[in-house]
């Protein structure tokens, strides 16, 4: 009888050393949290997930830190992760640039990174640097692709006004529900279907 309670034992120990350890492991990869900020001073402070995310997932469409070369027109950024979700984020910078030379140095910086896949509404020309149309359409779509993730990094350039907005996002399926992220997304989308 003491023979086959040992088994059971040692299976339910290490049963929940592997929990425990794959629980803490993910809390210290992406924490438990809710964090957003509208104020572009703080622009570039994320915690270790997104930082970690941006550097490894998306091919660097936002300037890497804020100078006097542009003017924040609007920041936002959204973070959230329960204690069992998916973690996912969002970040949107709008720039406008006072120098004509600065302006288009940074519009060149975009146009290397978009090989040239872009779309027009009334104001901007959109490049898809990260995510194709066909994601954007069914992180729109209210269907669920079972474990579907969506990394989006999108810029919108004006010419007119020489204004520049920045968008990323590392949106799940089922999870994309911030008005923001919607809106933007659904912007873009109809400027994809004209």
């Amino acid at each position: 009888m003491l023979k086959t309670r040992k088994p059971k034992i040692v299976t339910v120990i290490i049963a929940l050393f592997i929990l425990i350890g794959g629980t803490v492991y993910f809390l210290l990869d992406a924490p438990v949290a809710d964090q957003s900020s509208n104020q572009s001073k703080e622009y570039g402070k994320y915690n270790r997930f997104v930082s970690k995310s941006l550097e490894n997932d998306f091919r660097g469409a936002l300037p890497k830190s804020l100078s006097d070369k542009e003017k924040v027109l609007n920041y936002s950024y959204q973070y959230q992760c329960s204690m069992f979700g998916d973690p996912r984020f969002h970040i949107q910078l709008q720039c406008q640039y006072e120098n004509v030379e600065d302006f288009y140095a940074e519009e060149k910086r975009i146009r290397n990174l978009s090989d040239e896949n872009s779309c027009f509404d009334d104001t901007y020309e959109y490049f898809l640097i990260s995510g194709s149309e066909q994601e954007i359409s069914n992180a729109l779509d209210d269907m669920t692709y079972d474990g579907a993730k969506y990394i989006f990094e999108i810029v919108g350039v004006s010419q007119e006004t020489r204004t520049i907005e920045y968008f990323v996002a590392y949106q799940w399926d089922g999870a994309v529900s911030d008005e923001n992220v919607v809106a933007f997304l659904s912007r873009v989308s109809s400027s994809i279907e004209t």
